[in-house]
């Protein structure tokens, strides 16, 4: 199992503008072969942070699936709608894969 979470924040006053435009992307995303996200705000901390995440077999399959929707052009409409309500160079990647402990 492999984890994507990103992380980004808001453009002041845009909270819910960027909601909507997350949902949409969302609903887009199947279209495009990808998981829908799941997506989280803090409760403190940096202002209007938030993280999304989603879970994929692998860091093959979510490498495979991001390279296949970037030639969706409703996806990429729907992500570059998403983008315009985040701080520029906010966004951050972090792949996630659990660990064994046993």
């Amino acid at each position: 199992m492999f984890r994507h979470v990103v992380r980004c924040l808001i453009k002041p006053g845009e909270h819910q503008q960027f909601v909507q435009a997350f949902g949409q992307l969302n609903a887009a995303l199947p279209a495009a072969d990808l998981p829908a996200y799941r997506l989280w705000r803090t409760l403190f901390g940096d202002l209007n942070e938030v993280f999304a995440e989603a879970e994929y077999d692998s860091l093959d399959a979510h490498v495979a699936a991001w390279g296949k929707a970037s030639g969706n052009e409703e996806f990429q409409r729907h992500f570059r709608a998403m983008l315009s309500h985040t701080v520029p160079g906010t966004l951050r990647d972090y792949p996630l894969e659990p660990l064994d402990l046993t």
